[in-house]
């Protein structure tokens, strides 16, 4: 580690610092933090080298006013910036300092480490993975022979696809990964099924892909003719569904279940993961080369680039080189290799291919003729593989390595996407009170107009789309707000309301831990928004609110959770609520709850369903719990 800062706040004037870096590559590692309104390259790092540089090194930016140079990532909030640069002169000092108006921005932490030589770095043996998505989609051949042209690359009287790409492997000893689009099979099943039957029996892996849109467009719920609609445009609802019509395929033509999956271009989110993940995937390759997960603890840099596990246990093998390697000079394939392994601790290298990646795309896009150049560069590709390591399928090193991973946090899955400028703010509009407003005067979660928070929004998504389960019934409540009475409980057929503090809207002071006076089976509903984190005795709690309920009965609640976590005390017991709450009633923050904890103790009284909620207003998802007393 050649420089460090920690908590240092940019200014409009370089803070310089002495260094002695010597010539070379480097790995620039930054967390940053910036006030609401900050925006991206708001921060810079400046270089000064012993002799004045000619022309911008790797990585960095020359300029004439502050010489070479580069961005921190910068936005409202945390983000992290994880990059490489190289440096063809000695470094006598570095600077920090803003730039421009973009807002202010504190660097929580960074550091400047030296990456080994080229040479050292190909003396380091590499796990490859070579892999190929079978895709036989509209719109990259002539519609009445797609199968035809994107799986067996039949054109010119020659046939160079899925059977010409499984013999040149052969001939090198190397298996590949072949990940079917299964969205295919909707357009023409028994030439898919006939294309998985070959690669079954060719004895390369056999994987699942799928593109939603073209799945979505087959069921009419999206319009042929609109917009495709992506995986990380998805609920867990929707995205289980299509993910399970792409697994019972998988299982119809194989005879067994899909362990690895990739969405199409890449694109997912949360819900997919846990979609995924509930229809017994062990593996996921959707996450791109330079990809970085949402840091959520100040001080610490987030993992970059290879091979991890989801909390949760689903391993994820990024992508290195896409799309088409086979289109590009061998140089520039030699030179991504370099950089990822320079950049990681688990040497990895994974490249996506396709079916039709040795034949030449036309100006109508479409994959009409054979590309020797593309046949003669995977020969080189596969000499290269086997001189610089070993290659695998995914599922041989998700069983020989998988263990040895490291762990991210499963709630930041996708990568942030940065929006364009706009002339026009963006404008977001709360579910619950309609109001609009633009998201850059939102504070937090919490609508200008009603002041509703995420999780009244996640649940109102839920009930909007599954019913509100307390319609009819009759409903006990703790800490009804009266927003959250009339966006909520409008429709129930009596309503009893208590808080343990003396709140005007209350119909009784009680304690949820010692519901007194409430007779056992005399309500049908339980209303609980993050309560049951802020209650001493939550077991006790539950206790309570199984008891007054009548069998059948349905409670809904939610709490913050952390999704492959455990649960832990919280830090403050005085958080959100103050020091008088705490002392005169034991209202609290006793914990942080981990999801599969609280799923745990909720599932020792209630059959318990849980439901991804999605609030338009902070772009967030999370669950919501329907436990209900098994008659």
């Amino acid at each position: 580690m050649l420089a460090t800062e920690a908590s240092v706040r940019c200014g409009p004037e370089p803070l310089w610092r002495p260094c002695n870096l010597p010539r070379g590559s480097y790995r620039l590692r930054a967390l940053t933090r910036g006030e609401p309104g900050t925006t991206e390259n708001a921060a810079l790092v400046c270089f000064e080298t012993e002799r004045p540089l000619e022309q911008p090194p790797m990585g960095l930016t020359l300029s004439a006013s502050v010489g070479p140079y580069v961005y921190l990532q910068t936005g409202s909030g945390l983000r992290a910036t994880d990059h490489l640069l190289s440096v063809p002169e000695r470094v006598r000092r570095y600077a920090l300092m803003s730039w421009g108006d973009r807002g202010a921005t504190r660097i929580e932490a960074m550091n400047l480490e030296r990456l080994p030589d080229a040479d050292a770095v190909r003396a380091c043996p590499t796990d490859f993975f070579l892999s190929f998505d079978v895709e036989a989609l509209p719109g990259r051949a002539p519609s009445d022979s797609l199968v035809s042209h994107l799986l067996w690359g039949k054109v010119g009287g020659g046939e160079f696809g899925i059977r010409r790409l499984c013999s040149i492997l052969d001939e090198h000893d190397i298996r590949g990964n072949f990940m079917v689009d299964f969205s295919s099979c909707l357009t023409d099943e028994r030439g898919v099924r006939q294309a998985v039957e070959f690669l079954a029996a060719s004895g390369h892996e056999v994987q699942l892909h799928l593109h939603p849109e073209w799945v979505l467009r087959g069921w009419g719920l999206a319009s042929s003719d609109g917009p495709p609609v992506h995986f990380d445009e998805l609920d867990y609802d929707v995205a289980s569904r299509v993910l399970e019509f792409a697994c019972q395929r998988y299982l119809q033509y194989l005879g067994k279940p899909a362990t690895i999956f990739r969405s199409g271009g890449f694109r997912f989110n949360l819900d997919t993961v846990l979609a995924a993940r509930a229809l017994g995937i062990t593996a996921l390759s959707n996450t791109r080369f330079r990809f970085t997960s949402e840091p959520s603890t100040p001080g610490t840099m987030a993992h970059n680039d290879g091979p991890f596990v989801w909390h949760g246990g689903l391993v994820e093998l990024p992508v290195d080189f896409s799309p088409e390697p086979l289109s590009s000079a061998f140089e520039k394939l030699e030179g991504a290799h370099l950089r990822a392994l320079r950049s990681r601790r688990h040497k990895t290298f994974n490249l996506v291919m396709h079916s039709w990646s040795l034949l030449r795309r036309s100006a109508n896009g479409h994959h009409e003729a054979f590309a020797p150049e593309h046949e003669t560069r995977l020969h080189q590709l596969c000499e290269y593989v086997r001189s610089s390591g070993r290659s695998w399928t995914y599922s041989e090193y998700v069983s020989a390595r998988g263990d040895e991973l490291p762990r991210l946090a499963l709630r930041h899955v996708a990568p942030r996407l940065e929006r364009a400028p706009s002339a026009v703010q963006p404008r977001a509009e709360c579910t619950l009170c309609g109001a609009l407003m633009s998201r850059d005067a939102l504070r937090g979660d919490t609508c200008l107009g009603c002041g509703a928070r995420a999780r009244h929004r996640q649940l109102k998504d839920v009930f909007d789309k599954y019913g509100n389960v307390f319609d009819g019934r009759s409903v006990i409540a703790c800490h009804a707000t009266p927003s959250e009475k009339a966006a909520f409980l409008a429709r129930v057929t009596r309503l009893f309301n208590f808080d343990i503090r003396p709140v005007g809207y209350a119909d009784a002071q009680l304690d949820i831990q010692n519901l007194e006076g409430v007779q056992d089976a005399s309500f049908e509903g339980f209303f609980a928004l993050h309560v049951l984190n802020h209650v001493k005795d939550d077991e006790r709690a539950l206790s309570e609110v199984r008891r007054v309920l009548k069998p059948g009965g349905v409670f809904v609640t939610t709490v913050p959770h952390r999704e492959g976590e455990p649960t832990t005390p919280a830090p403050d017991l005085t958080e959100h609520y103050g020091e008088e709450s705490l002392t005169r009633y034991g209202v609290g923050t006793y914990r942080r709850y981990g999801l599969y904890d609280f799923l745990a103790l909720l599932t020792r009284s209630f059959a318990v369903s849980t439901i991804s909620g999605y609030d338009s207003l902070s772009m967030e998802a999370s669950r919501v719990f329907i436990a209900r007393v098994e008659s």
